[in-house]
């Protein structure tokens, strides 16, 4: 991979994430000062913990040789973060020129030729101070770089501590550094994740994933196992509400496809339906970040039988009543079926 097209047709959501944040920069808008306080907020506290943390045995010669943050001034230090966030909030939003977007794909297109395809000494000088906390921490998980240059764009060009990004985002389901293997109707993109399974992508094909019961304590919902309880809340809310949705069963709860319009996957009435059927929080919480709804098309692998017919999903049937399908959801729902669901007799996994 040479050039900024090559980068961008491989990693479509990346490319895309980059030019929006760039943008927000560029505007110095709402989003920007808001995720930059919160990213600063994430660190302080990170730092704060590990300082007021048991002291263990396992922490190498260095950690203690090195000049650790006063716990009083760190504290001072969140107070103003948390200020600075409140009055984030408030700043009104700020809408990008034309000029600003063809600034922002100039610097991303620098950005990405000088920095991550060819580690450039000088474009490393040029925007490790230029760019913002979340733009370096979504170059810094691009996949394909070795292992030694990856620790050279956390050291030399980030200069950040290798662990803080755990706090932002789960690498399992990372769309947005995910290569791109094909693409579906209008917007539908399938993925290869981190794992090696297939993964089916859209940012107006509205995917729900409920928990019914879950692999650890951690996972599990309200349902605690009763996938009944979960069935009639479906319907409940699909009579009042006007939705209508495809049922399917997967290995550890249902997951839904909603047939009777697009959406925005970051849209506050996305986060309604999302909340009013009990949605997994994480799966929620990513649709938001990334801007996509997501349905895992391949078992996983840890899960498949040898011997039996796997599948991720069975087709239980529609609730409610769709007076027209529209064209691109049809589409992602046919490709969606033809990929991943089976007959009842098959394993989930």
């Amino acid at each position: 991979m040479k050039t900024f097209l090559e980068f961008h047709r491989t990693y479509l959501f990346a490319s895309k994430t980059l030019i929006q944040l760039a943008t927000d920069r560029l505007t110095n808008n709402r989003a920007y000062q808001i995720s930059q306080a919160k990213l600063a907020i994430a660190i302080a506290n990170q730092k704060l913990e590990k300082l007021e943390s048991p002291v263990s045995v396992f922490r190498t010669l260095s950690e203690y040789e090195t000049e650790l943050p006063n716990v009083g001034e760190l504290r001072e230090e969140l107070t103003v973060l948390n200020r600075r966030l409140v009055t984030a909030c408030r700043v009104p939003d700020i809408l990008p020129s034309k000029r600003d977007k063809r600034r922002a794909i100039e610097q991303v297109k620098d950005v990405v030729e000088g920095v991550i395809l060819n580690l450039n000494p000088e474009s490393v000088i040029k925007w490790n101070p230029q760019l913002s906390l979340l733009e370096k921490h979504l170059l810094f998980r691009l996949p394909y770089l070795s292992e030694q240059e990856n620790l050279a764009v956390q050291s030399a060009i980030f200069g950040m501590d290798s662990t803080w990004y755990n706090v932002a985002f789960g690498s399992e389901y990372d769309a947005l550094i995910e290569p791109i293997v094909q693409r579906v109707g209008a917007d539908g993109i399938v993925t290869r994740n981190s794992y090696g399974v297939l993964v089916l992508n859209s940012p107006s094909v509205m995917f729900v994933d409920i928990d019914i019961e879950g692999e650890d304590m951690s996972c599990r919902s309200r349902f605690g196992g009763d996938i009944k309880s979960a069935v009639n809340l479906i319907e409940a809310f699909t009579k009042y509400s006007g939705l209508a949705f495809q049922v399917y069963k997967t290995k550890n709860g249902l997951r839904l496809l909603e047939l009777s319009r697009t959406w925005d996957a970051r849209g506050k009435d996305v986060a309604e339906v999302f909340d009013n059927l009990d949605a997994d929080p994480l799966f929620a919480q990513l649709c938001k970040t990334q801007g996509t709804f997501r349905a895992r098309l391949e078992p996983k692998p840890w899960r498949a039988q040898s011997n039996s017919i796997n599948a991720v999903a069975w087709d239980l049937g529609i609730m409610g009543q769709p007076s027209k399908i529209p064209l691109q959801v049809r589409k992602i729902q046919q490709y969606h079926d033809r990929a991943c669901c089976t007959v009842s007799q098959s394993v989930l996994a």
